[in-house]
């Protein structure tokens, strides 16, 4: 039994050694098409469309901050940049997508409604925040009252 699972061992490091280049070829390639997706996607631009985005979006729940709006604009700049954002980017586009998605994706990206999609993503978070805010306030209500029924069926539990 011992030389069959040497024999398999054997077996099991040479495909591995052979196999190793073609493995990190498949990474070179997903890392260089992630790469290509990002210098699309993450543009100077959206950069700019996020700090403003932000300062907008901050200001406009704290309307007394707009004394303020130059500090937090220089904070959103500060932040809101490649520098930050790339790497970060990189690994959650490496562990959600496969090379074959990555590629549709730069299809996608390539084309006259692709840039488009980029270049409204800004606006379009914005009014879904402003949305979100806005269904969250309509029932802030139900949500008091539910928390408040749960505090209620927690004392009587705990009694």
């Amino acid at each position: 039994m011992f030389v069959f699972y040497k024999k398999m061992f054997k077996v099991v490091l040479i495909v591995a050694f052979f196999a190793s280049p073609l493995l990190l070829k498949a990474d070179e390639l997903k890392r260089e098409a992630i790469n290509e997706l990002l210098d699309i996607t993450l543009s100077e631009k959206m950069f700019s469309d996020m700090v403003n985005v932000g300062v907008q979006s901050v200001l406009e729940q704290h309307p007394q901050m707009a004394k303020q709006e130059a500090s937090i604009r220089k904070f959103f700049t500060k932040y809101m940049s490649d520098k930050y954002f790339r790497e970060g980017t990189f690994e959650i586009y490496s562990d959600v997508f496969t090379i074959g998605e990555i590629k549709d994706l730069l299809s996608f990206y390539r084309t006259k409604t692709g840039q488009k999609s980029l270049e409204k993503v800004p606006e379009v978070t914005l009014r879904g925040m402003k949305l979100g805010r806005e269904i969250f306030m309509q029932n802030m209500l139900e949500l008091q009252k539910t928390l408040s029924d749960g505090m209620s069926d927690a004392n009587v539990v705990g009694n």
